[in-house]
């Protein structure tokens, strides 16, 4: 089963046939809800890599972005106040036979 599928990736599709059978043979499936968090960033390990195998997977983030505001209150004094938002961002969505994680792992260098 696993054969079959990631033949169809295109890094595997460049390797050679004994290594990609390496590669099936250390897949297993993992089932997720609809709107269920697959990983949040930094919470992952960095050996892993994800296929989606079907369905569509939504990829997005979550940005805390906070200003600081000083204004005067008396004479003299000051009061800082911090404003803090939650910025919510959609980056795109992945079909089957996408995989995710790679770039992660290029950018961390495990």
């Amino acid at each position: 089963m696993w054969q079959t599928f990631i033949n169809k990736i295109d890094f595997v599709q460049a390797m050679p046939y004994h290594l990609s059978q390496d590669l099936a043979r250390l897949l297993y499936k993992q089932t997720y809800l609809s709107g269920e968090v697959v990983y949040d960033v930094g919470d992952i390990e960095c050996d892993t890599l994800y296929f989606v195998l079907q369905g569509k997977l939504k990829v997005e983030t979550h940005v805390t972005i906070s200003q600081d505001i000083t204004y005067p209150v008396e004479k003299f004094k000051w009061e800082k106040q911090t404003k803090t938002t939650q910025v919510h961002y959609y980056i795109k969505t992945l079909q089957p036979s996408s995989y995710f994680g790679l770039e992660e792992l290029l950018e961390i260098g495990c």
